[in-house]
């Protein structure tokens, strides 16, 4: 392979590590931003109501299970 190819190999490989690098900073910055969007609050009054309603049993250990159903 002369110079010439290797160095329009390297650009060739260069530029598409460039596109590639410009794609993962876009996906990360619409990853941050829906991380650091904020919750409307009335889906947090929905949230705490659901949490209310809710009826399941809560287990800390093993323990709280054997004493809940006598084992």
């Amino acid at each position: 392979m002369s110079e010439v190819e290797m160095l329009n190999s390297i650009i060739t490989d260069l530029n598409f590590l460039k596109e590639k690098i410009v794609q993962i900073e876009l996906t990360v910055n619409e990853i941050d931003s829906d991380v650091h969007r904020r919750v409307n609050p009335e889906y947090l009054k929905e949230l705490d109501q659901i949490e209310k309603r809710d009826k399941r049993v809560r287990l800390k250990n093993m323990d709280d299970f054997d004493q809940r159903f006598g084992l």
